[in-house]
């Protein structure tokens, strides 16, 4: 097929991407010729991969807890290089095989899959912030991996793994398409992504600014809720709390619930022309988390104090 879209909307690279592609590939270089022959411009095939991969490799729950350690001896840096290379290049192959990866295996196929359309690419590796267990915990060793590509001499973040969905409470994998990981903004991503190597960051923010935020979970960000204030981890629930939010969705949708609390309770909601304000009463028992929730669904936590 001829190179129809490359000028086209993402939402077109999506669709024919989903209409036409085969739900396998024998081979990354198949992958990539495929992509190839049908897009024109590097951002369509750099979204093209993305698309393609977080429609049909799912996340490795099982994995997730059985991460293979490769292990090896080497005589000098240039054979170092050659083993690392293959290591890669049998992770990104079994990610593409298997159709089933976890963050490791989506970033390196992803990043394998650029390299053969010379679009440039590199994995990064930081830290995620998505689970309640993430406030209280130490930020040492890293948890997560994403990729940042270059289009136009400028760079732009991808992370095809949560573009992919999601695990639920029961820790089950549920598949949501999301494409606001493709070229995502970086104060977007910062919610919950801070890399090892903070030239990734593209925002002037620190570790610290990372982990004194407030919880974000994922639905948040693909409902497009941004928090205007508090922007702390910690509020004092003894007394009455205000919660500003930049969003488009129905205020009544929204309610809270304390960890100390069976229901979810409703908010007093006080409109105004560029915000939200909803404002919540203390528990009546001490509590350690404020919840917000949307539709049923947590969208925001903070700690009490």
């Amino acid at each position: 097929m001829s190179s129809v879209f490359g000028f086209s909307p993402k939402e077109k690279v999506d669709q024919y991407v989903k209409e036409n592609y085969p739900k396998r590939f024998s081979s990354i270089e198949k992958f990539a010729d495929k992509i190839r022959s049908d897009f024109n411009n590097k951002e369509d095939q750099a979204r093209a991969i993305f698309c393609w991969m977080a429609n049909n490799i799912s996340y490795n729950v099982k994995g997730l807890n059985e991460q293979k350690v490769f292990k090896y001896t080497y005589s000098n840096e240039a054979q170092k290089l050659a083993i690392e290379k293959q290591i890669f290049h049998e992770i990104a192959l079994e990610a593409l095989k298997d159709k089933s990866a976890i963050c490791d295996g989506y970033s390196k196929l992803y990043k394998a899959v650029c390299d053969e359309l010379s679009i440039e690419c590199e994995i990064v590796e930081g830290f995620s912030r998505v689970y309640l267990s993430d406030l209280n915990r130490k930020f040492q060793n890293p948890d997560h991996a994403w990729n940042v590509i270059k289009l136009d001499n400028k760079w732009y973040l991808v992370d095809v793994t949560w573009g992919a969905g999601y695990l639920d409470e029961s820790n089950k994998f549920v598949w949501e398409y999301e494409p606001l990981y493709f070229k995502g903004s970086p104060e977007v991503f910062f919610r919950n992504h801070y890399p090892l190597d903070t030239k990734w960051l593209f925002i002037d923010k620190s570790l610290t600014d990372f982990t004194n935020q407030p919880l974000y979970y994922l639905t948040s960000i693909t409902k497009g809720t941004e928090v205007l204030s508090p922007l702390t981890s910690i509020i004092n629930s003894k007394n009455q709390v205000e919660i500003k939010l930049k969003t488009e969705l129905e205020a009544k949708k929204f309610n809270y619930a304390y960890d100390t609390e069976q229901y979810l309770q409703n908010f007093k909601v006080k409109n105004n022309n560029d915000h939200l304000s909803l404002v919540v009463t203390p528990p009546k028992r001490k509590s350690k988390y404020l919840t917000i929730y949307y539709n049923g669904s947590g969208i925001i936590t903070y700690k009490c104090k």
